[in-house]
């Protein structure tokens, strides 16, 4: 007579594939560390990394998504003047590439790298190490009274002291966003208060602005140490 196994024997290896599919879900493995999105050079049509931001005074920081099932947060660490001691000052969701961190003073180097945390609190190790310096934003943008209207000139004040260093002037299309001018310009160290006309480098998607259309245009601040700046907030005006 054959013998049949009973029923909690049966359950056995169900129970056993169950189990290991537990242990391997929250088996404690480590996520993989967070890549960051390098940074561009000023002059860089489309920004990423680590850069200032025109809304307010603040550092903003950028990470690739993480490609890792395992990843259910980012913590991020700062340090600041040195890369000694880090705090964690922010926890995100998974789902997050980016963080604004406005408690920030200015003329100080803030140091800052990201980590990546599992479902059951693993943490991953830091991913490189980014930093940047914020300086004060230019002020008082204005079109240069009586200018040609076709080809205007644009001021602006560097509240810095002593002068930071160059500017970079983007003019964009207010309707499409599209950058129609986008130029270098080396301080004139004139008490901060700096000048160019429209298209003097000859770089301008156009030789001339048409009128009818607005435009908005803000001054980045690039001082000569590398990861240190501001961008001014965007001005408006519109080609009569």
């Amino acid at each position: 007579m054959k013998l049949r196994p009973s029923f909690p024997l049966l359950l056995l290896p169900v129970l056993f594939i169950f189990s290991c599919t537990i242990a391997n879900k929250n088996s404690g493995e480590e996520p993989a560390a967070v890549s960051m999105v390098p940074a561009v050079s000023d002059t860089a049509v489309t920004e990423q990394g680590i850069d200032a931001i025109p809304e307010t005074d603040a550092v903003f920081i950028e990470w690739n998504l993480a490609d890792d099932e395992l990843v259910r947060q980012y913590f991020i660490y700062r340090a600041v003047e040195s890369a000694e001691t880090f705090t964690k000052i922010a926890v995100l969701p998974y789902d997050c590439t980016c963080y604004e961190d406005s408690d920030v003073g200015l003329y100080t180097r803030y140091f800052y790298y990201v980590t990546a945390v599992s479902a059951d609190g693993f943490e991953s190790g830091p991913s490189d190490t980014v930093n940047y310096r914020l300086v004060k934003k230019a002020t008082g943008l204005s079109l240069v009274p009586e200018s040609d209207p076709a080809r205007p000139g644009f001021t602006w004040l560097d509240p810095n002291d002593p002068t930071e260093g160059g500017y970079i002037l983007r003019l964009v299309d207010a309707a499409s966003g599209d950058h129609l001018w986008l130029t270098a310009i080396q301080s004139s160290y004139g008490h901060g208060i700096e000048t160019v006309i429209y298209n003097a480098d000859g770089n301008a998607v156009y030789d001339s602005l048409l009128s009818g259309r607005e435009y908005q245009w803000r001054v980045d601040i690039t001082p000569s140490t590398s990861f240190s700046g501001s961008e001014s907030q965007w001005a408006t005006f519109t080609i009569q």
